[in-house]
């Protein structure tokens, strides 16, 4: 059902100029790539974010994968053919979004991450943050700032292991 729903949300939307998608148009794309996801329709929506009939679409509402994108690669080992399918979407949300939006979808993911998990969304993140800063042009002072500040405040809950037990631990995946 949800790979339907995906499929009728973007062939509407293939239809439709950039500055004619709706709030029910983004909303839709969002529900719907996001029930793929969490349903495992992984190749699906690599195929969709793939396709160059749908750049204009992944151009303004991609971003708005982001969230259960990072959730997606939580749960599937990165190594494993969902992962990897999920990694290559998220390369190519950051190819094709506008940069401002995914910037701030990506600081959503790295704010929002809380205990455990704080460290590897932070690893996962940080090259896709790179890039699209990079991409920021002479404008991202401020963005790098926001950034900066954002990867502070998760990194600075994290405790700082100090004995060669809690070294050996690592319980957040700092010391390797």
């Amino acid at each position: 059902m949800a790979v339907e729903e995906f499929q009728v949300i973007t062939q509407r939307c293939q239809a439709l100029q950039e500055d004619a998608f709706t709030g029910e148009d983004f909303d839709l794309f969002q529900s719907a790539g996001q029930r793929c996801l969490e349903e495992g329709h992984i190749a699906k929506v690599l195929e969709v974010v793939q396709d160059e009939k749908n750049k204009a679409i992944i151009k303004c509402m991609g971003w708005n994968l982001v969230g259960p994108l990072v959730r997606s690669i939580q749960c599937y080992q990165q190594k494993t053919e969902e992962g990897e399918g999920c990694l290559r979407i998220l390369d190519r949300l950051v190819q094709l979004c506008n940069p401002k939006e995914l910037l701030l979808g990506l600081l959503e993911q790295v704010e929002d991450a809380c205990g455990e998990d704080i460290s590897p969304i932070i690893s996962l993140l940080l090259q896709p943050l790179q890039t699209v800063l990079m991409k920021l042009g002479d404008k991202k002072a401020y963005s790098v700032g926001l950034a900066l500040s954002t990867l502070v405040n998760r990194i600075s809950t994290l405790p700082i292991p100090y004995t060669i037990d809690q070294i050996q631990e690592d319980q957040h995946g700092l010391c390797h």
